[in-house]
């Protein structure tokens, strides 16, 4: 009896350890997104570039946002609950520990309830996202790469223009984004190197395909025309990548999407493991008495 005590012991102190880290560093980062979620973005693809194309999709969203206030709240949540498991732990009080299973228990609930809320609204967040990105896109895109006065500012237009590129995706929806005459692309970006302008350019260079994209990795953005498959490409539609970015990204996220789910699945299992050890420790406990706690 004594053993089975003890490893359950160590094995609430492991969960409640890693729980405790979660929390704080949820907090940590879903503040960082609120408040500048696209540094939280850069940040994201400098070390992780191969999966996190695409994610300036979500960038200044209120999906984005309402998910960070989200983990917020469960990681503020899940810190004190620790903290009181600790403290039962540490002392063998049976109290404080029903009293962090039951608020954990509450959690877990209200994160299950959560889930289902935002898994039913889906429409409602992708049809607010996919808004939000075409009146961006078209107020502010202009095309960067292949322009004459091309700058290798890193602007909202280059971003776009790379995150095209690195998806092999053309416009958010595809390329009719480029006919629209409302567009500032289309009033202020039908430009290109070669000297062409107007209606000869039909879409951007970003939505062309190439060979090679190793020039996006070194920032060597002029060289661009070297890794054309087609060097007509912006004057000949056809010859482009035709899928919208919106549509690219949905495709990504269910490719390569299991880590996103991986992580809050892991974490329910520790939040209900940390439960379930808990009151099987607190029925090892026995109330106190001159004989001790167990």
């Amino acid at each position: 009896m004594y053993y089975s005590f003890t490893i359950l012991k160590f094995l609430l102190f492991f969960i409640n350890f890693i729980l405790l880290v979660f929390g704080i560093a949820s907090v940590a980062i879903s503040s960082w997104v609120i408040v500048n979620d696209e540094g939280f973005i850069e940040t994201v693809q400098f070390f992780w570039s191969d999966n996190a194309n695409g994610l300036e999709i979500f960038q200044g969203t209120a999906l984005l946002r309402y998910f960070g206030y989200a983990v917020i709240f469960i990681g503020s949540v899940t810190i004190p609950i620790t903290l009181v498991e600790f403290c039962g732990l540490a002392n063998e009080n049976r109290r404080l520990l029903q009293v962090s299973a039951g608020f954990m228990t509450i959690l877990v609930v209200l994160e299950v309830a959560g889930a289902i809320t935002m898994g039913s609204l889906a429409s409602k967040w992708t049809e607010d996202y996919e808004h939000t990105n075409n009146a961006r896109f078209t107020t502010n895109y202009s095309g960067a790469i292949g322009t004459p006065d091309f700058t290798p500012i890193k602007s909202y237009t280059l971003k776009m223009d790379i995150m095209m590129i690195n998806l092999e995706c053309c416009g958010m929806n595809g390329v009719n984004d480029f006919k629209n005459m409302q567009s500032r692309w289309y009033s202020e970006g039908r430009k290109y190197i070669d000297g062409s302008s107007e209606d000869l350019v039909k879409i951007p260079a970003a939505c062309c395909q190439y060979s090679n994209k190793e020039f996006i990795k070194t920032g060597d953005y002029q060289s661009f025309n070297k890794y054309l498959r087609d060097e007509n490409c912006v004057k000949a539609y056809p010859e482009s990548n035709t899928v919208g970015c919106l549509a690219k990204v949905r495709e990504n996220i269910q490719m390569k999407g299991l880590p996103y789910i991986a992580i809050p699945i892991g974490i329910s299992v520790f939040q209900a493991s940390l439960v379930v050890f808990s009151i099987l420790l607190i029925r090892k406990i026995k109330p106190f008495s001159d004989d001790g706690f167990y």
